[in-house]
C-alpha cells in the first residue's frame, strides 16, 4: 500500500468480529475503521492514510453493513465515504435500500461529495430485477456513477 500511495481502501466480507483487534490489522501509516457483522460472512472496513483527518459518521442503521466516513484532505474539500455491504442473502424488501437512501439523504445535505463503494450483490445488467431496479433508482436519485474495478 505504501509503495503506490494508496489513501484509502474499502473492503467487504471482512469477517472480522471482537476476538480480532484493529492492533492485529495494523498497517503501518494507515488507520482502520471496521462495521463488523457478526455471523459467519459480512463485514466492512477501511484503511485510511494516517496523514489525511478522518471523522467517522455514525449513522445508527442497525440493518445496513455500512461504514460511513468523512474525510478531510488537508488542501482538498472534505469528501464521504459510504463503504457498503449487502449480502446476496438480503430479503428484497428488507428495507435496505431505504435505509441507505435515509444516510445518503443526510450526507447530500451537506454539499460534498459522496463516493459509495462495496459489494450490493446486485446484477446491474437484468433489468427485471427488482434488486437492480431500486439501484440504478438509487444511483440516479443521488446522481452516483457506477464504476466497475
Amino acid at each position: 500500500m505504501n509503495d503506490n500511495e494508496i489513501d484509502v481502501i474499502g473492503l467487504n466480507e471482512t469477517r472480522l468480529d471482537e476476538n480480532i483487534s484493529d492492533r492485529e490489522l495494523r498497517i503501518e501509516g494507515y488507520k482502520i475503521f471496521r462495521n463488523d457483522r457478526y455471523v459467519q460472512r459480512g463485514g466492512v472496513a477501511s484503511y485510511i492514510k494516517e496523514s489525511l483527518d478522518v471523522l467517522r459518521l455514525d449513522h445508527q442503521m442497525n440493518s445496513l453493513e455500512l461504514l460511513s466516513l468523512e474525510i478531510k484532505p488537508k488542501k482538498a474539500r472534505s469528501f464521504f465515504l459510504v463503504s457498503w455491504y449487502r449480502p446476496p442473502t438480503a430479503n428484497v424488501d428488507d428495507g435496505t435500500f431505504e435505509h441507505l437512501t435515509a444516510v445518503l439523504t443526510r450526507l447530500d445535505r451537506q454539499d460534498k461529495e459522496i463516493i459509495l463503494i462495496g459489494d450490493t450483490n446486485c446484477d446491474l445488467i437484468d433489468n427485471r430485477n427488482f434488486n437492480t431496479k431500486k439501484q440504478k433508482q438509487l444511483y440516479s436519485e443521488f446522481q452516483l456513477e457506477q464504476i466497475p474495478n
